[in-house]
């Protein structure tokens, strides 16, 4: 409830505990990441994602949120990796399509594949804001 409350610190407080009572819990490390993505850790939330993809290596959401550091971090062959990844386990992951469409468009400047992967975002359901 922390982290949905914006009261970031206590939730990373409570992640820590989570972790040393059942390291191998699911979404703990991806949750504890997320808390220090927040905080501006983002190294720290990279070892914290990764540790949650060793032990649940097809973790949707894991692998999307180590895209977004790794596109925090410029590192984009990596985001992009993520990314692709996502959708060749849960083809309707629609997240990772707009991610890729919006790195296509605004940092690779390669509007066939953005339009590629914004078109599969609308043909699966996606909205556009």
């Amino acid at each position: 409830m922390y982290f949905i409350d914006g009261k970031i610190t206590e939730a990373g407080a409570e992640f820590d505990i989570a972790i040393k009572i059942n390291d191998s819990e699911p979404r703990v490390h991806n949750n504890a990441g997320l808390v220090l993505m927040r905080l501006g850790q983002l190294e720290k939330a990279k070892e914290e994602i990764k540790k949650e993809l060793s032990l649940y290596p097809n973790y949707d959401d894991a692998n999307y949120n180590l895209g977004l550091i790794y596109a925090q971090q410029k590192n984009y062959d990596d985001a992009v990796k993520s990314w692709e990844k996502i959708i060749q386990v849960n083809p309707d992951y629609l997240d990772a399509y707009a991610q890729l469409s919006n790195y296509y468009s605004n940092e690779a400047k390669d509007e066939i594949k953005a339009k590629h992967y914004f078109n599969e975002y609308i043909a699966r359901g996606g909205q556009v804001r």
